[in-house]
């Protein structure tokens, strides 16, 4: 990574210029208080997930996204799977899609992406949706709890947006997935139950998932957390918890997390886990 000397630039319709620590350039929100933010001031966002996603993804690699936000992890994708590769995107709210789209359009990638504004549940068709402004990365499908619409300090506006499951999205595609990132605030039940069949037939021994597990949000969205334990050891992968330390503790039930706060989870096999963490 290179030092991140580039000032950002106010380019008019509440968008900032920025570059990241990579020398990737993106479109931000100058309304969102916390990953644009970061990456106007320190250009970038999330660093332990960032060296995952360099251990993880190579030339070639399939990748799939649920929840976007603006695409700073899904411009980091592209350029990390490259030409031969293929990154599956889905980003409901549409404030973000616009920047989703053009941050890949301005780094020349969109010829090798699906890009999809939908959010992805456990049914198809129109679904609410609850749109934050100054929290985008915060929008849901499900009404945070009355502690968190505090914490934001903002009113969200309840919106429609089209859903599909996975099952159904990928019933006439025969893709293998090398990587699955899901950060969806609170849809990962619906995601995993609508996605029985998808991480059974569209993942391989090599795949690895990596998911968070945000309970205050599950539970204003709803559905059962068990799902997100059940599909993420599909096909004999393990679950971890992981931090900037590395991986964690291991997995193997509902009852093995936080009940009350985030964790960040990966799935993979213990072949995969050795290559990445070299344990």
């Amino acid at each position: 990574m290179t030092s991140n000397t580039f000032n950002p630039v106010y380019i008019g319709n509440n968008r900032v210029l920025i570059k990241t620590k990579r020398d990737i350039f993106l479109r931000v929100d100058s309304n969102d208080a916390l990953v644009s933010q970061s990456l106007i001031t320190k250009g970038e966002w999330d660093p332990v997930l960032e060296k995952l996603y360099d251990k993880i993804l190579f030339p070639g690699a399939n990748y799939m996204e649920i929840g976007c936000h603006i695409g700073y992890f899904s411009v980091l994708a592209c350029c990390l799977v490259g030409i031969d590769g293929f990154c599956v995107l889905f980003e409901p709210n549409p404030r973000s899609m616009d920047l989703l789209k053009a941050n890949l359009r301005a780094n020349i990638l969109t010829h090798i992406c699906d890009i999809n504004e939908l959010a992805i549940s456990d049914v198809d068709g129109e679904v609410e949706f609850i749109q934050f402004s100054t929290n985008s990365g915060s929008s849901s499908l499900g009404m945070p709890g009355e502690r968190l619409i505090r914490d934001y300090a903002e009113v969200p506006v309840i919106k429609k947006c089209n859903a599909t499951t996975l099952d159904g999205y990928c019933i006439s595609k025969n893709m293998i997935y090398d990587f699955v990132k899901i950060d969806a605030e609170g849809a990962e039940a619906k995601i995993f139950n609508g996605g029985s069949n998808f991480f059974k037939s569209s993942l391989n021994n090599r795949s690895v998932v990596i998911c968070e597990f945000n309970p205050p949000m599950l539970n204003s969205v709803g559905g059962d957390a068990n799902y997100i334990i059940n599909g993420l050891c599909c096909g004999g992968r393990e679950i971890y918890t992981y931090s900037e330390k590395g991986i964690e503790k291991r997995v193997s039930k509902l009852s093995d997390l936080d009940q009350r706060n985030i964790s960040e989870l990966i799935a993979l096999s213990p072949v995969r886990k050795k290559e990445i963490f070299g344990e």
